[in-house]
This record gives structure tokens, C-alpha cells and sequence, in this order.
């Protein structure tokens, strides 16, 4: 009897290690869902009233000709009066907007790079925006680091993934639906 007993105790024991084991994991995995979620919430919060003010001084500069494949973009000499303007300049407000999108693109590369939020979620979500970002202000990233003698924003280019790789599919291997699927 004191056999079954102990025998008991250790399935016991080892089931409670396994949970222990397994909780914070699922916990973990929720939350980086979960800060992804919240970076999509706040999308237009966050980048919403800079594009508004960037796009009353150039027009249509987030507008693509599908016809033609060309898309506008910030110029080099247009990026160098932007960030050396003065405040008596009629830049000197997008010169801040500027500074704040880039601002946004490299905290979600930070979050993606470090795996706070969830790279799936991420990837689906915002990775066609953040790839016209960096096209449309390549010029302007240039500019900035050429002036500064760093890169100010190293997470946001870095992003490699952004900007070369295909967007992700999801496939729900044997989870239930709205589990995420798929790896990390």
C-alpha cells in the first residue's frame, strides 16, 4: 500500500513540475500575442496624425502607380532641408512628424526582433506599411544618419524580414483556430 502511494505522489509530482513547466510558456506566448495586438490597436494613434501633417506638405506621398510601379518618395535634397531646416522653415514641423513615424517603425522592429510581440501577427499585420515606410523615407534615414554619424533608428531597417521576405503564412497544425498556429 505505501508503494502505490509514493507511486501516486511522484505522478503527482511530475504532473505539477510539467504545468509548472508549461504555464509561464503559454503565458509568455499570450502575452507576445497580446503586445501585438495592442500595437495594431494603436496603429492609427501612432502614425495616423503624422502621415496627415507629412502629407499636407507633399501630397500623395504614400500613393503608388500601380500602372507604373513607381512610387514617391522623399528625395535626397528634400530629406537634407527637412532635417538641417531651422524652425523658420516650412519643414521644420514635418522634420518632427518624420522623427516620430521612424520613431514607431523602430520601436515594432525592436518588439519583433526581440520576440516581445508575436513575429506572426506582426509580419501579416504591418509588414506592407513598413516596407513603403522605408521606401517612401529611405532617403531621409540616409540623410539623418549621414548628419548624426549613427543610425538613429537601428531596429526599423534591420528588419530585414520587412523588407525582403515574403509575408508569412499561417497554418494551425492540430491547434484550435485563433491559437496563433505555427512557430513563434
Amino acid at each position: 500500500m505505501g508503494n502505490i502511494i509514493i507511486a501516486i505522489g511522484t505522478v503527482g509530482s511530475l504532473i505539477g513540475v510539467c504545468f509548472i513547466y508549461l504555464s509561464p510558456r503559454a503565458n509568455h506566448d499570450w502575452q507576445r500575442r497580446e503586445y501585438a495586438m495592442n500595437i495594431l490597436r494603436d496603429w492609427n494613434t501612432n502614425t495616423g496624425a503624422h502621415w496627415l501633417e507629412i502629407e499636407k506638405v507633399f501630397p500623395h506621398l504614400r500613393d503608388v502607380d500601380r500602372t507604373g510601379g513607381k512610387q514617391t518618395e522623399l528625395t535626397k535634397q528634400q530629406s537634407k532641408e527637412i532635417y538641417t531646416c531651422t524652425s523658420e522653415n516650412k519643414y521644420w514641423n514635418v522634420r518632427f512628424h518624420l522623427i516620430e513615424l521612424l520613431n514607431f517603425g523602430d520601436f515594432i522592429g525592436s518588439a519583433y526582433l526581440q520576440q516581445v510581440a508575436d513575429k506572426q501577427i506582426v509580419t501579416r499585420s504591418v509588414r506592407e506599411p513598413l516596407m513603403k515606410w522605408h521606401e517612401i523615407l529611405r532617403n531621409f534615414i540616409e540623410v539623418v544618419e549621414t548628419c548624426e554619424g549613427y543610425q538613429p533608428w537601428p531596429q526599423y531597417p534591420a528588419v530585414s524580414e520587412f523588407v525582403t521576405s515574403k509575408p508569412v503564412s499561417i497554418t494551425l497544425q492540430g491547434r484550435g483556430a485563433g491559437s496563433g498556429g505555427g512557430s513563434p
